[in-house]
């Protein structure tokens, strides 16, 4: 089997991995980390979207078992959209868990992408009211809690990696990672390949080396 992984990471951004971290995008020198996720936290709430969502945000904190069902229901309706191999693995120590699916070893490149552009169109739907607010915001604190811009050590970690061109912008990133209709975002549009197991680490937790 052709194995890829998908990044929840950001949830929003490619869905399946989803939009730029912070939900409000606030970033200053007078505000610490933890304010900083609150101000998020205030603004998932606000913007909830399902009952789920109402209920998680409700003491405007995310507990993780919480964030363990928001996967769980996640990976439910992707399965039952058509992806009956994709699964979670872990959790790892912190609780996170890092989503995966498969295509034949056997196909083509073109196949795969079109695969891989299937998988993001159901797995954008069935984020909805489930992990996109609620899995990102957790994982997010987690791995960023000092709550560093996203888009920055993404492309940090790609140009390191030598993915990208160093000349390669956060501008760019946020532009390639937009999801629309002509070019489904991210995996048929990108600077870099999306299926590079070195990129998936970039988008997955661009702050391990911060």
């Amino acid at each position: 089997m052709r194995k890829f992984t998908v990044t929840v990471f950001c949830a929003a951004a490619i869905s399946v991995a989803i939009t730029g971290c912070s939900a409000n995008g606030t970033s200053g020198p007078s505000l610490t980390g933890e304010e900083l996720w609150a101000l998020d936290i205030a603004d998932a709430k606000a913007r909830a979207s399902s009952i789920f969502e109402q209920g998680v945000f409700a003491d405007d904190n995310i507990e993780r078992s919480e964030y363990s069902e928001s996967m769980q229901r996640y990976i439910s309706c992707v399965q039952q959209g058509g992806f009956p191999n994709a699964k979670l693995t872990g959790p790892d120590s912190d609780g996170l868990y890092v989503e995966q699916s498969s295509t034949p070893a056997t196909a083509s490149d073109a196949d795969f992408r079109a695969h891989m552009d299937a998988y993001v169109e159901v797995s954008q739907s069935c984020a909805k009211g489930t992990t996109l607010l609620v899995a990102s915001l957790y994982a997010d604190q987690k791995r960023n809690p000092q709550h560093e811009d996203y888009s920055d050590m993404v492309v940090k970690c790609l140009i390191a990696g030598e993915y990208v061109d160093p000349s390669y912008t956060p501008g760019q990133f946020d532009a390639e990672s937009t999801p629309d209709e002509a070019s489904k975002g991210l995996l048929s549009s990108a600077s870099f390949d999306m299926s590079d197991p070195g990129v998936q680490a970039c988008l997955n937790d661009p702050y391990t080396d911060a």
